[in-house]
């Protein structure tokens, strides 16, 4: 649903970081990671170029990273990069730094969300069966880690309830996406698969109310609010049958 909420600091505190322990204060690998923070802040649609510019330096960044010196710092360049790779959906390298930002703090909630949150993306793509059960394990064994360092946050409980929701254990599912909930009513993504829960228990007047609220929430010209008016035409057809 998100990415980390600090990515921003993050890459601030590295760029720092970088010409700190390089010994420069604008060495090659820390004008890339500039160059990357740069594109991270235009958006999406410089992906391509920034793709580029993460593979071609790819070995500096590396060399940056390896004289870190402290484990911290480590850790907050292995995070941060992840975060960037992250935004460019380019899972598997972003898990190649999550596990290392894990090696040094086990216990990192944003670490074991972002791991989650990426095997949970890489389970979506894949097509291989055994690569595809894995990948969902990992996912659902990390967004649970992340659960118990904080059992209060809003996306690790979305992913949570999504994980139950695709089990079909609604009742339980709906224990996670209500937590959402109660802390923004508003919450678009937790709201779409609420109101497609209740529409696969059979719940239509409940699954209808939710999409009513959507409409409230939604722009009027937007493709999510096609997806409601469309989605309450069915159920509305449906209940004209009972």
């Amino acid at each position: 649903m998100k990415i980390n909420k600090l990515l921003f600091v993050l890459i601030i505190v590295v760029a720092a970081s970088l010409g700190f322990f390089v010994g420069q204060s604008m060495t090659p690998a820390n004008r890339a990671l500039r160059k990357a923070q740069e594109l991270a802040r235009r958006g999406i649609t410089e992906k391509k170029e920034a793709v580029e510019i993460l593979t071609k330096q790819k070995d500096l960044l590396d060399y940056s990273f390896k004289y870190a010196q402290l484990e911290k710092e480590r850790q907050i360049i292995a995070l941060s990069l992840a975060n960037i790779l992250i935004k460019y959906e380019m899972w598997p390298d972003a898990i190649k730094y999550l596990e290392i930002a894990k090696e040094i703090l086990p216990g990192d909630f944003a670490v074991n969300y972002n791991l989650g949150f990426v095997y949970y993306k890489l389970f979506q793509l894949e097509k291989e069966p055994l690569k595809k059960d894995k990948y969902y394990k990992l996912a659902e064994s990390y967004i649970n880690t992340a659960l118990q360092i904080d059992p209060e946050d809003i996306d690790a409980n979305y992913l949570k309830g999504v994980f139950l929701f695709e089990n079909r254990l609604y009742t339980d599912a709906l224990a996670y996406f209500s937590k959402v909930l109660e802390k923004n009513p508003n919450e678009v993504n937790t709201l779409f698969t609420l109101g497609r829960m209740y529409y696969d228990m059979g719940e239509l007047e409940k699954a209808r109310n939710v999409y009513l609220k959507l409409q409230t929430v939604l722009p009027k010209r937007s493709a999510q609010m096609d997806r409601v008016i469309n989605n309450l035409e069915i159920i509305n057809k449906e209940l004209g049958k009972r």
